[in-house]
């Protein structure tokens, strides 16, 4: 996957960092629940679905925000700085919107609600636009250098809820 995605041990390494320096310790978090990997063109974002796929199982492409966004679960997990991250997002690139190829986000799962976990780093930049989600809302933090996310459950979950209602509509 390395060779594909990048240094994602040293995406992940500077994460924690970031975290340790907004004083977020590890044990507010259940987990590294995924990565975001962007992409500068719809072309080769349609590559990196086809090439991703050969290494994990795709298991949702759905529309947010006006473009795909394709999420991979690994048949094993990425063991990486004392995590398990088993889940990949590669969202669609959107016009206007340029960025540059690479590794993005992460996002963890927060022990506690979004609630206390805000409450207890209220002196953070968060970016609450995530928080009107009716599924899962999150928290948006970019900060000492790095860009995460944190919610309540794990997308992979997620991904399999939604997949669920809209069967049952």
């Amino acid at each position: 996957m390395q060779k594909i995605i990048g240094d994602y041990s040293a995406f992940i390494a500077n994460i924690n960092s970031g975290l340790e320096k907004c004083g977020i310790s590890n044990n507010e978090l259940a987990m590294c629940d995924h990565i975001c990997y962007r992409v500068e063109t719809e072309a080769r974002y349609q590559e990196m679905v086809v090439t991703i796929g050969k290494l994990a199982q795709k298991i949702d492409e759905t529309i947010v925000s006006g473009r795909l966004i394709t999420t991979f679960e690994f048949d094993e997990p990425l063991q990486v700085a004392g995590w398990s991250i088993s889940c990949l997002e590669l969202p669609q690139p959107k016009p206007g919107s340029p960025y540059t190829e690479g590794l993005e986000h992460a996002e963890f799962v927060t022990i506690t609600s979004l609630a206390k976990f805000r409450a207890c780093h209220s002196d953070l930049p968060f970016n609450d636009k995530g928080m009107d989600k009716t599924i899962n809302p999150e928290l948006g933090l970019k900060h000492a250098g790095i860009s995460v996310k944190f919610h309540e459950q794990p997308l992979g979950a997620v991904v399999r809820i939604e997949q669920r209602l809209k069967l049952n509509n």
